[in-house]
């Protein structure tokens, strides 16, 4: 009997220890068309707040101690959302499709005040010469 109580024993302690360490859902967000690693990339899990940020290189890790499968958004700005099921822990490979920001026109008008207007910048003629002198002072002159 107590030989079976420690191997029950020592196999809930074994299951407790993997389930609470748990395995990275490692991996790699990409430009789809080029294949380039993105930085930058948000990446969530969906309905948890476990989340990270791509490295330099496109690279991520996250750290996920439940249950598999998980749902992964990625997003970036100038990319289309994504989101993903994984089955199993592992590397991950995410492709992004580059995505244009359309937005409406954007008119900007500019008016100077009353004082600027009369403390306005003033005109001078130059010629060529003058021209040479002021901008090539070290170039002979013919």
């Amino acid at each position: 009997m107590v030989k079976i109580y420690k191997r029950v024993h020592s196999f809930c302690l074994f299951a407790f220890v993997f389930c609470q360490t748990g395995i990275p859902a490692t991996g790699k967000v990409v430009n789809i068309r080029t294949g380039v690693g993105i930085v930058g990339v948000d990446l969530t899990i969906i309905n948890s707040n476990i989340g990270t940020v791509t490295d330099t290189a496109g690279f991520f890790n996250l750290e996920w101690t439940d249950h598999y499968p998980i749902r992964i958004q990625a997003s970036h700005i100038g990319y289309e959302m994504r989101t993903i099921v994984v089955l199993k822990p592992g590397n991950i490979w995410i492709g992004l499709n580059p995505a244009v920001l359309k937005g409406e026109e954007v008119i900007v008008v500019g008016d100077r005040s009353y004082s600027e207007k009369e403390v306005s910048s003033g005109e001078e003629s130059i010629n060529l010469t003058e021209v040479n002198i002021l901008f090539f002072p070290y170039q002979s002159s013919p």
